[in-house]
């Protein structure tokens, strides 16, 4: 179960990610929103969401400001980001951030739900691995070996 936080000042976009998209296929359970920075800022701190799509160009702490502050608090949030700018400097500077997902407005149904796809995709992937990683670590701590307990085998 997924926490989604849109981060855009077009009210239009934010309606039209709410209202068109099945959340409950991806398990996004609470959809959150935010028409600015500071604003965006402060739920991702009160509900830590797991996914943030979020625009560059927002009043008050524009995108690529938010994203940086996010991954600085919640390493694993996944972020895309939805942007009418198709500047250079953009693209490489949420690359360096660790943004997830670049997509240039205008966007369709199709791109949005792609872009979920993708960003819940990595965090199953994520939470797989970190529980096969735990399992790992609880067989190694119950299980000694052989050279652990003492025993050696005999060479003949």
């Amino acid at each position: 179960m997924y926490t989604l936080l849109i981060v855009e000042d077009e009210e239009l976009v934010r309606n039209g990610i709410k209202r068109l998209l099945p959340f409950e296929e991806f398990n996004i359970t609470e959809v959150i929103e935010a028409d600015n920075g500071e604003e965006g800022l402060r739920l991702f701190l009160s509900r830590s969401p797991d996914i943030v799509l979020l625009d560059i160009n927002i009043p008050k702490m524009n995108g690529l400001e938010f994203a940086r502050k996010a991954k600085e608090l919640k390493p694993a949030v996944k972020i895309a980001v939805i942007t009418g700018y198709d500047y250079y400097e953009y693209a490489v500077t949420a690359l360096k951030i660790g943004i997830d997902d670049y997509v240039l407005k205008p966007v369709s149904k199709t791109d949005v739900y792609e872009v979920l796809r993708k960003l819940v995709e990595k965090l199953q992937n994520e939470q797989q691995l970190l529980e096969l990683q735990q399992l790992v670590n609880e067989y190694k701590t119950t299980q000694q070996l052989p050279e652990e307990s003492g025993y050696k085998p005999a060479i003949t």
